[in-house]
């Protein structure tokens, strides 16, 4: 069955994200994170129903066809663009500090009923923590605790329940690697097809999907 224009779409806008990416592996990061965004806001929801993120979650752990899991829990603390993040499985381990500065962002729409896509590209910038502010200043704290899952170091596939002081919630959050060795055409299907696998996996037929790509400013 030939693929529709939308599911053609994918692919290509996929593959000249990663391709700009690649070209910039050095200068800045990227992520496709899981979520909503509303019509009238510039803001993107990245929590996940639970039953989704269950459905989505057991399908990948059940296939094992990523190269390596790590289960990783931290504290972050977060005031503006800074965040500080302790890792709860080294009782000693050093504070890291961390500076993000949002280069680029932009959507694609699915449809309705399901989950969209926003690709964004960020510099993270090591901080000394000391220039973070004193625990009567932050913005907010957060429990993170993630399940990460290495595809062939082309990139990680997390799954993170996160919890504050008000509620608990459930993000899927896709980090390309910064250490890639294999050809541009295996990192784009590999990517591509765990894309549309995520899709599926919420009931959508990807020869029916409606997408809609939008290049303005999201958070």
């Amino acid at each position: 069955m030939l693929q529709n224009q939308n599911v053609q779409f994918i692919d290509k806008y996929l593959k000249s994200q990663i391709t700009n990416y690649l070209k910039n592996i050095n200068e800045f990061n990227m992520e496709i994170d899981l979520g909503s965004i509303s019509d009238s806001k510039h803001v993107f929801n990245t929590k996940i129903d639970k039953s989704i993120y269950d459905s989505i979650l057991n399908r990948f752990l059940n296939e094992k066809k990523y190269r390596y899991k790590k289960n990783l829990s931290h504290l972050i603390y977060y005031s503006g663009d800074l965040r500080l993040y302790i890792d709860k499985n080294q009782l000693h381990g050093i504070p890291k500090c961390i500076k993000t500065n949002y280069l680029s962002s932009n959507f694609v729409k699915i449809n309705k009923h399901c989950c969209d896509l926003k690709v964004r590209f960020i510099k993270t910038i090591p901080t000394n923590s000391a220039e973070f502010p004193c625990s009567d200043y932050y913005d907010c704290i957060v429990e993170r605790n993630t399940i990460s899952l290495n595809y062939d170091n082309m990139f990680y596939l997390n799954f993170s329940e996160l919890s504050n002081e008000i509620e608990t919630y459930y993000e899927i959050k896709i980090l390309m690697s910064k250490s890639i060795k294999t050809k541009k055409i295996n990192v784009v299907k590999s990517l591509t097809n765990t894309i549309k696998k995520i899709i599926s996996l919420q009931g959508i037929d990807l020869n029916k999907i409606d997408l809609t790509l939008s290049s303005r400013d999201i958070y």
